[in-house]
């Protein structure tokens, strides 16, 4: 949809010579195959802004119903992707600002305001309606105090030392408190504190880290999900790290080289009206992330099929760019920014990140769960096997308050690599030999009289290939890292 999406626009702008070369960067991008593949929520977003400035475009060259019912479409659409997913909300506020723009430069009847106005408020109230019955039939209920506010992650924004990226330690930190009025208390705390101890200079380098974070990855992160496969292909597994290398390489080339046509579209071209809800878009999605909201490079991914769209756009006045460079030195030295930006920006993002344990799997890896604590009966053994992908050296495992003594064993492609005899806390943190990727099995026995708890997860349905032996649809609850060095941490 979105590639036919982009399509339509050049058919819109007279540019029907370009829609075979923007369906050639886009069947050759990276980014968009890698979370195509994936079932996730950033996947169902990827093209609904560019969809957005189709049907805006749709709506604001025809009249009649055609016209309106775009209008609903369009509206609808942004409603359930802002529902998906929150940083959506731009699309709605941009689509308001373009329809206040209309008015003050009185483009726009007073039949054309209410009309939209009639039928965006219907389609709120079909979209949460919508939500509200599929949470009915699917017994879902809200559970305030388990999820993460949204202070927690404006707290994790503001994190210096990741450069406002997503950290699983202050998230789990804060998932550990109780409460919603408990995270929020700690969240609000975290958050004064971070600003007043950064300060003004402070916060601007932070700031301007963010804004490398978001737009510094050609591959947007999409390699990472690779980690998440529960098979593949046996050439890539063992050539992954040279064909990722030339997959980075590039995606970083063609993303500066979007960086640079699409500054040049834009200097060519001195009225932009018709460029102006993608623009707001673009503003929009980076400034929400990049000010407000925990950043990553895959929440970019919604804005590259605009990107190739202005472009594809700037092939029909190549014939200026020579002149463009001479005369506009200023202009000039911004592509040159950007260009760095994307080049260098993530050497220099990383120049103050605190080193630290790199997490290696998790439970989960993004999927969602019941929490809960698995009884092991005296005497009784359980185990399960986790993959990874990468050199691990520490697990996390999760117990229960009551100490009891255990006997931990963990293999690595069935040779054993540990056995320890201890408290169940130690559990909490068990160190190891470095491995090379493979499968760990991890098995834990109850060596007392009464019942150990142990942290697992509860599922509806199978979603992992390895549960815990002889419990259908129950995992374990871990996160297995590789440290810095093998003697930080002893079980």
């Amino acid at each position: 949809m979105a590639l036919l999406a982009g399509i339509k626009i050049f058919h819109y702008w007279k540019m029907d010579t370009l829609k075979i070369i923007f369906a050639i960067f886009w069947l050759f991008s990276v980014p968009l195959y890698a979370y195509g593949l994936f079932v996730y929520s950033d996947a169902f977003v990827i093209p609904v802004p560019i969809i957005t400035f189709a049907l805006w475009i749709y709506f604001d060259t025809n009249v009649g119903y055609k016209k309106y019912a775009s209008f609903a479409v369009m509206v609808l659409l942004d409603i359930f992707s802002t529902l998906i997913k929150p940083n959506m909300i731009v699309l709605l506020i941009a689509v308001g600002i373009m329809i206040v723009t209309k008015l003050i430069k009185k483009q726009w009847s007073s039949k054309n305001l209410l009309t939209s106005v009639i039928i965006s408020i219907v389609c709120i109230f079909i979209g949460i309606g919508t939500f509200q019955l599929e949470n009915h039939v699917y017994d879902y209920q809200a559970r305030p105090n388990e999820e993460l506010p949204a202070t927690s992650w404006i707290a994790m924004s503001l994190n210096p030392n990741t450069n406002g990226e997503y950290d699983y330690q202050d998230a789990h930190y804060q998932m550990s408190l109780q409460t919603k009025t408990r995270k929020e208390t700690s969240e609000k705390k975290i958050i004064k504190d971070r600003i007043k101890n950064m300060g003004f200079i402070g916060l601007a380098q932070h700031l301007l880290k963010k804004s490398f974070v978001f737009t510094s990855s050609g591959t947007f992160d999409s390699l990472k999900l690779t980690t998440q496969w529960e098979k593949e292909p046996s050439w890539y597994l063992y050539n992954q790290d040279i064909v990722n290398s030339w997959i980075s390489l590039i995606s970083q080339i063609f993303l500066v080289f979007l960086f640079i046509s699409s500054a040049f579209s834009f200097l060519s071209t001195r009225n932009q009206d018709n460029n102006g809800l993608a623009i707001l878009i673009a503003l929009g999605l980076s400034s929400f992330h990049i000010i407000f909201w925990e950043v990553e490079p895959r929440y970019a991914v919604p804005l590259l099929p605009i990107l190739m769209l202005w472009s594809v756009s700037s092939f029909s006045n190549s014939e200026v760019f020579s002149r463009l460079v001479i005369k506009k030195k200023i202009f000039f030295s911004g592509i040159v920014t950007l260009a760095l930006l994307s080049t260098f920006g993530n050497e220099f993002k990383n120049s103050n990140v605190v080193k630290k344990d790199l997490l290696v799997a998790e439970q989960g890896d993004g999927r969602y769960f019941d929490n809960e604590m698995i009884d092991i009966k005296p005497n009784q053994t359980i185990s399960s096997n986790i993959v990874t992908h990468s050199n691990s050296s520490n697990i996390e495992l999760v117990s229960g308050h009551i100490q009891v003594p255990v006997k931990v064993v963990i293999k690595h492609d069935g040779k054993i690599i540990k056995k320890e005899i201890g408290s169940s806390t130690s559990i909490n943190n068990i160190s190891y030999a470095s491995q090379k990727a493979g499968v760990l099995n991890v098995s834990v026995k109850n060596l007392s009289n009464r019942d150990l708890k142990l942290g697992g997860v509860q599922s509806s349905y199978p979603v992992g290939e390895f549960h815990v032996k002889n419990m259908n649809d129950t995992y374990l609850r871990y996160y297995v890292k590789s440290v810095a060095t093998s003697d930080e941490h002893k079980i």
